[in-house]
């Protein structure tokens, strides 16, 4: 079991809310997968890599992080579940 950090940044002058998604649940463990980031601050995202020794090594996987306006007010789960078509920024990591 490995663990690293990942810190996201919302350069932007508005609140964000961010969600990750990964290729494997069974591997990678995402301590909040969706929250919401203050304009210019950072957060901290721990990731844990979960192979057994049976696990075969695959550089298939990777991580997408999605981004979009939030409201004043809101919660990260009631922007997601109300936000429909693509997300406004998103980057993609191979891991």
């Amino acid at each position: 079991q490995e663990t690293v950090t990942m810190t996201l940044k919302n350069r932007t002058d508005q609140k964000l809310a961010y969600k990750i998604k990964c290729t494997s649940n069974e591997l990678f463990r995402i301590a909040k997968p969706i929250d919401l980031i203050k304009p210019r601050a950072t957060t901290q995202i721990t990731i844990t890599y979960r192979a057994s020794k049976d696990t075969e090594p695959d550089n298939r996987h990777h991580m997408g992080v999605y981004f979009i306006p939030a409201p004043e007010g809101c919660t990260a789960a009631s922007v997601w579940a109300e936000h429909y078509g693509s997300a406004v920024g998103k980057q993609r990591v191979k891991v």
